[in-house]
């Protein structure tokens, strides 16, 4: 108990350091720089963490709503089922991060580095994720209704079963992702680049407000779901 009492003590005097370092403009205070920090289970919701160095760090089901994490550095950080909710995640690094079944509703992760990152079942309806690297990152059954992708680097990322109604996925590199039984109703395909895409549940995608695709996919065999019975369609090359 003691030992728990004297750790939160100590996280809450390296916060308000930081704070006032990024108060003073680096003045004063002390920049949080803690690799594999335990803080796991911890309410850092509204707090300002911005710049902060927190490789590999243990964010476990923490409380981050609200908080200001714009441009900090958490590559390899656990935030398995942490929320985040409405977070500022600007240009921070989250690169191979393991964010199984986080909350990121309305946050804002413009140009933010999530290459490589366990995202599935994670939750980023209407998360502005724009400009954001995405490469190869897991996003299997992740909620992404109405989020802003616009620009993002999708390729070789896998979004099998993600829901993606209402995206905005204009312009995004989408290059050998795999979509398969992906929902896109609604969702803005404008400039999208799906060369190379895997096969997916094209039914779905044909709703979607498609505009000028690169399409290079050479003749496969596409397993379409129709009112739950299946046949093989062949889709032939197309380039626009």
């Amino acid at each position: 108990m003691i030992d728990a009492m004297l750790l939160e003590a100590i996280r809450v005097e390296r916060i308000k350091q930081h704070q006032t370092w990024i108060e003073s403009d680096g003045a004063e205070g002390k920049r949080v720089a803690l690799d594999f920090a335990e803080w796991s289970g911890c309410d850092l919701s509204g707090i300002n963490l911005s710049q902060a160095d927190l490789y590999g760090a243990n964010l476990r089901r923490s409380d981050l709503s609200g908080t200001n994490l714009c441009d900090a550095h958490l590559r390899g950080a656990n935030l398995r089922c942490a929320i985040l909710n409405g977070a500022n995640l600007n240009q921070a690094c989250l690169s191979n991060g393991r964010l199984y079944k986080a909350f990121l509703a309305n946050a804002t992760l413009e140009n933010a580095d999530l290459s490589w990152s366990n995202l599935s079942q994670a939750n980023f309806s209407q998360a502005n994720l724009k400009g954001a690297n995405l490469r190869g990152a897991d996003l299997r059954g992740a909620d992404l209704r109405g989020a802003i992708l616009e620009g993002t680097n999708l390729s070789r990322a896998n979004l099998e079963f993600a829901d993606l109604s209402g995206a905005n996925l204009k312009g995004s590199n989408l290059s050998d992702v795999n979509l398969e039984w992906a929902l896109l109703l609604g969702a803005n395909l404008t400039g999208v680049n799906l060369t190379h895409m895997q096969r997916t549940d094209i039914s779905h995608l044909a709703q979607s407000r498609v505009k000028i695709l690169n399409f290079r996919v050479r003749r496969f065999g596409w397993k379409i779901k129709v009112n739950s019975f299946y046949y093989r369609s062949y889709w032939p090359y197309y380039s626009q």
